[in-house]
């Protein structure tokens, strides 16, 4: 705010201790376009500035996730609206209004697995390359786990839904992804590089992260995750918040014992979880 309207660089802040960059700064906490209504409010309204940003990101949410519904499920209008809202009222979106740079990821995420999808099935992958490029743009942390968790979903849909295509098909469909997704990285690499340096510099410097495999808990404990008003911590050693509604728990159990939906998709659905 004081960038725009009061003649701070968005480079560099002596705010900032004794001054430094802020280009880190601006692409874990600043970079989503909702940030920027925070520029409609006097700064004497800030607090209620963050609470219609918020809002606006909990609201378009159910929107994205109701434009995936309608495009690939042709869902009919009441249960989309109850899905859609079920979806963006989870209790990850509620809890992590705590950190609303971080809500952006179940904003694209359903636009960037309609893109997965268009580009398994017709090819095109326009659509997946933009929402990607603009989820990394928005927030590179919950970014780059939300990659993988579309790269899980890539392998899952194509190998346990899609059935159409030989194998030599579906290998030239796994380089079209990768090619997709390294453009993605690219249209978002203005930002990425310097968002590199700017840990170099800070985090990566002075600490010696140790990414070996852990089991941080007992994934039974995850089981009463599914139900509601279960909140422990959002710090570790808290569990992941993964309830987003009694209906989902019930029809999930109903999906896996419904004759309609064959072995192989309960199999390939049941590893995907």
């Amino acid at each position: 705010r004081d960038a725009f309207f009061n003649g701070k660089s968005l480079l560099y802040s002596f705010s900032r201790t004794l001054g430094g960059e802020m280009v880190g700064i601006y692409a874990y906490y600043l970079a989503s376009p909702f940030s920027f209504i925070l520029l409609l409010f006097p700064k004497i309204y800030m607090t209620e500035a963050v609470l219609c940003m918020i809002l606006l990101k909990v609201g378009t949410a159910a929107v994205t996730f109701a434009i995936y519904l309608k495009q690939l499920r042709n869902a009919y209008n009441y249960p989309m609206l109850i899905f859609s809202l079920m979806y963006s009222l989870m209790s990850y979106m509620i809890i992590q209004t705590m950190n609303p740079m971080w809500i952006d990821g179940l904003i694209m995420l359903p636009l960037i697995v309609l893109g997965v999808e268009r580009l398994i099935v017709s090819g095109k992958y326009f659509m997946f390359t933009i929402t990607l490029a603009l989820l990394f743009i928005s927030n590179f942390y919950i970014g780059y786990m939300t990659g993988f968790f579309v790269f899980v979903y890539f392998i899952y849909y194509l190998l346990g839904k899609y059935e159409r295509c030989a194998m030599i098909e579906k290998a030239k469909i796994l380089l079209r992804f990768f090619g997709a997704t390294a453009l993605s990285i690219a249209l978002s690499s203005w930002l990425l590089i310097p968002t590199y340096f700017s840990l170099k510099m800070g985090k990566l410097e002075f600490t010696n992260p140790d990414f070996t495999p852990l089991q941080n808990l007992d994934l039974l404990d995850l089981i009463s995750k599914t139900l509601p008003v279960t909140y422990d911590s959002i710090n570790y050693p808290g569990l992941p918040f993964i309830f987003s509604g009694t209906v989902v728990i019930l029809l999930a159990a109903y999906y896996f014992s419904n004759s309609k939906v064959s072995f192989r998709e309960k199999v390939s659905g049941g590893s995907f979880i």
